[in-house]
């Protein structure tokens, strides 16, 4: 019965240590690309467990520990160099260029922290093409799409005719809540059944399809 008994708490210690990870991951915001972290919840107490509630505190801290030092380990990596582990869609240079000779103004809203867009868009040399850069704030600030495009609207004062062209339902959402039109592009990470279900005004397939939407406007 004792050889039991120790058994099962041991078999209790391991659930628990793999039920602290899942509690934290699903109280945890955590999205790697725009590194945005809210902490809610670390620890999960289980008023039911029969073993010592001081083992059961030190295997829950231990693993919101080992959580945290992953969480940040991968922060670090994206800040050195993840965020350049991209390249520049081929053809789209000549896009914006091609915008900007017939008159429009562009800029970048994102849900990624400004900080790092900025470092990305400046380290492909593309900030010549836009006039302005909006993102979120690492404290989380704007980080939904929507706030972020009506951030940029208010800074900019803009009272012409806007559009927004993007590749995840966030975007059209985003654009939607600002009362703006979408235009989905097939060459992201979005699909036509995606834009559709969300209600994408407009849908382009490739680069050279959307500098011939804007060319017909």
């Amino acid at each position: 019965n004792v050889c039991l008994k120790l058994y099962v708490i041991r078999l209790e210690l391991v659930k628990k240590f793999i039920n602290s990870i899942i509690m934290f991951f699903s109280f945890v915001s955590l999205d790697i690309s725009n590194l945005s972290i809210n902490f809610k919840l670390l620890l999960s107490f289980d008023s039911n467990t029969e073993f010592n509630p001081y083992i059961n505190m030190y295997i829950m801290i231990g693993a919101s520990i080992l959580i945290i030092v992953v969480t940040w380990v991968l922060i670090w990596y994206f800040n050195q160099k993840g965020k350049f582990e991209n390249k520049v869609y081929e053809g789209i240079e000549e896009c914006l260029q091609t915008l900007i000779d017939k008159g429009y103004i562009l800029y970048v809203c994102t849900s990624k922290p400004i900080i790092f867009a900025k470092q990305i868009i400046e380290h492909f040399h593309l900030s010549k093409y836009f006039k302005g850069i909006y993102g979120s704030e690492l404290d989380g600030t704007r980080k939904a799409k929507a706030d972020v495009i009506s951030y940029c609207l208010h800074q900019e004062n803009i009272d012409y005719k806007e559009c927004m062209v993007g590749d995840r339902m966030h975007d059209i959402i985003g654009a939607h809540e600002n009362h703006i039109p979408c235009i989905g592009v097939l060459y992201g990470y979005g699909d036509k059944e995606e834009f559709e279900r969300y209600q994408c005004d407009y849908i382009v397939d490739n680069i050279k399809t959307l500098g011939e939407f804007f060319s017909e406007e």
